[in-house]
């Protein structure tokens, strides 16, 4: 890559990626240690779990090492990593190569049947 403006673009995804990275795993961290997260509106309005509820927990125990309780808590953790890093390097190579941000241009399906997929695991682990 020897076009400087492509090399700007990849240093600012580098740059944000890091902050992104640093901010997560830093809120996961603060959980672990002291309890304090954002509480889910829906299970604390109805009782019911949401399709994320548990996702937290999901990733103070992949901070542990501890892959059986990560699946206990959220038994679709790996959709959401694998949505968030194939989402995220496409925006981020369209981004670097084009200037242009888009989320997996053209590949709507994608997005509807992860978000079908979420939805329906919250319906089910509420009935089961």
């Amino acid at each position: 890559m020897t076009d400087p403006i492509q090399k700007a673009r990849l240093l600012r995804v580098c740059l944000i990626a890091g902050i992104t990275a640093a901010a997560l795993v830093g809120y996961v961290v603060l959980f672990d240690r002291t309890g304090l997260g954002m509480p889910c509106v829906l299970y604390e309005t109805t009782g019911l779990k949401c399709g994320g509820c548990g996702l937290t927990r999901a990733a103070v125990s992949l901070l542990h090492l501890d892959f059986a309780a990560a699946f206990a808590y959220h038994a679709l953790w790996p959709v959401f990593a694998a949505y968030i890093l194939c989402v995220g390097g496409s925006a981020a190579y369209v981004y670097v190569r084009r200037g242009e941000i888009q989320l997996l241009p053209g590949k709507w399906w994608i997005h509807a049947a992860v978000l079908a997929v979420i939805v329906g695991y919250g319906v089910l682990r509420n009935i089961l």
